[in-house]
Formats: C-alpha cells, structure tokens, sequence
C-alpha cells in the first residue's frame, strides 16, 4: 500500500523543477544573471520531450464532445462536468477523461483560465487564484445557462484542484455545485519539495521570492505553504455543505509535498491514496487525474448510485508492460 510507481516522469530529485523555478523568480528579481538561471533551469540529465509533464509540453489533442454548447444532459446524468486543468496547462490535459466522460454520456465542459499580463496573457493558470476564479464563475454561469442544469459537478487538477475549492467555497451560490473530486490540489499548501523551507533559511528569505512570485506568476505564490491565500482558504474550513467532496494523491507527488497536504482533513471527504486502491498504480502529480484508476474513481464519484468496484487489471497490464520494457 505504500508503494508508489511514478509515470511519465522519471523519479529525477524534485529539487530539478524547484531549482529551475528558483533560479528564474531570482533572475527577474535581479538577484542572479540570466545566465546563471539558464545554467540552473537546464541541469544535466535534463528530461526529454517525451518525458516531460504535460503540463509542459501543453498537447492540444482533438476533445470531441467537449464543451458542446448543444449537449443537453440527460436524465441518467442530468449535470454537466466541469474540468480545469493545472498550471501552464490546457484542457487538452483532461483528453482521456474527457473522453471517458463523453463515451458515458456526460455534458463535460472545461475551459482555459489564468492568463495573465506578466506572459502577455500567452500562458494558462498563472493569475492569482482568486482572479482564475471569477473567470471559473462566469464560465459555469454559461454552462448553467446552456445546459439548462440546476447544478454541475466540477473536477480539477493540481492548480485547477485548489481552484475549485476556492470557487466552491467563496463564490459558487448555494446548491449549484454537487461534487468536486480533487486530483493532487494543494489544499494545505506546498513546500515544493522543501524548496520553502530552503528560501527560509537563505539570506535571501522568502519575502524577496514572494515579491518576484506576486510579479511574474501569482497563482504559483498562492500555492506554497504558509501564503496568505492558503490561510484563507483553510480559516473556516474548505468545504460547504451539500457538496460531496472526494481528494485523490499519490505518495510519489514531488510538486505538492508532503503528499498528504492534499487533503481536506474535515469530515465527510473521501482522501484517498491512488495506490490503496490499486497498489500498482502508475501515477505521479502530472498524471494523477488521468491514469486508469483515477478515471474510473471520478466516474464514481460522479455517479455513485451506480459506482462500480474499482478494476486495477488495466494498472496491472501497463505495469508489466513497462516491467518488460525495461528488461
């Protein structure tokens, strides 16, 4: 049960992607050269195009079914799916669901959000989350409209995880959301693999990051522990009544870190381990919404009068496969 497989990814130390992320925010704070971050942001060993999250590589594949402003929702599934992807992400990100959810019969709708000015408003999920959410509400004002629908239900990953919680909490009206089923949010905000506790003790200090964050990418700021935007979401408690939440993580996850920070510790939340279910799992964070078993756990929580028991056979197949590639 404790055993993680990470994919899609190799199991490369986290400090790669933090280090890359450091050396930028002090490059445009002026604290180190360009060059030097350049020289920090491309170490050696550096992972190759097929090895990159997808949220780095941003495919575009085709997502027929999605975000049909004709669908209207059926008695079996009478409200439609909402899905908002991570940070640099798009909703390309959501195609294997998207498609399960379609296949099932599902009105599913998910949309960019995030662009700020700092990128030319070129790069999706970097606005502060508060701002990302008032595009989310509007956005699910015109599903409502559309569809028809009373309610939607919303699923979100990493970034777009967080960004539901707060939507749900501060500025859905009551009712109008049945379910969020989280993939690796950072509820209770990250140390990005002890990089913040790293900034704590440099001269440098977090304050200056802080600054450089707030400029060039707010919602990553708004993410890490200790942010004010990750106290307000916890004063109070994450969740409203009525709504049923379900959180998704993975022990292997080097982004939101430790793992368990994903979690809603308040009652009635379903926190699951990806690989309690199926111990051969193959999921890291860039990847722990759309693998087999994560599919098959939002179609139940979608549905639960019909939930189906989990099947781990496709998890098992994948992984001796990869057992035999590598022999």
């Amino acid at each position: 049960m404790a055993r993680s497989i990470i994919t899609g990814i190799r199991p490369k130390p986290a400090h790669l992607a933090a280090g890359a992320l450091l050396a930028s925010v002090l490059a445009v704070a002026g604290l180190i050269t360009p060059a030097a971050a350049a020289t920090a942001a491309a170490p050696s060993g550096q992972l190759s195009s097929k090895e990159r999250p997808p949220e780095f590589t941003m495919p575009k594949p085709s997502m027929e079914g999605v975000n049909d402003w004709d669908c209207w929702p059926s008695r079996r599934h009478p409200r439609p799916v909402v899905l908002l992807h991570g940070f640099n992400g798009d909703p390309g990100n959501w195609s294997g669901p998207a498609t399960a959810l379609v296949r099932d019969g599902y009105c599913v709708f998910a949309p960019e959000y995030g662009k700020w000015f700092t990128t030319l408003r070129k790069v999706n999920g970097i606005a502060p989350i508060p701002h990302s959410a008032a595009e989310i509400d509007q956005f699910v004002g015109k599903v409502l409209t559309a569809t028809g629908a009373r309610q939607v239900d919303m699923a979100g990953h990493s970034e777009g995880a967080t960004l539901a919680e707060y939507y749900v909490k501060n500025l859905a009206r009551r009712g109008q959301v049945a379910s969020a089923t989280l993939f690796s949010p950072s509820t209770q905000g990250t140390t990005v693999s002890g990089l913040t506790n790293l900034l704590d003790a440099t001269v440098v200090g977090r304050g200056v990051v802080n600054l450089a964050l707030l400029a060039l990418c707010p919602a990553c700021g708004d993410a890490l522990v200790g942010s004010r935007f990750i106290s307000d979401l916890n004063e109070g408690g994450v969740t409203r009544p009525g709504v049923r939440y379900a959180v998704l993580s993975v022990k292997g996850d080097w982004v939101v870190t430790p793992p368990e920070r994903a979690f809603i510790n308040e009652p009635g939340v379903n926190n699951v381990w990806l690989t309690d279910l199926c111990p051969d799992a193959e999921a890291g964070h860039f990847d722990s919404h759309s693998n087999p078993v994560s599919v098959q756990v939002l179609l139940n929580q979608l549905d639960p009068a019909h939930a189906k028991p989990i099947d781990c056979t496709p998890q098992l197949t994948a992984h001796a496969d990869a057992q035999q590639q590598t022999r």
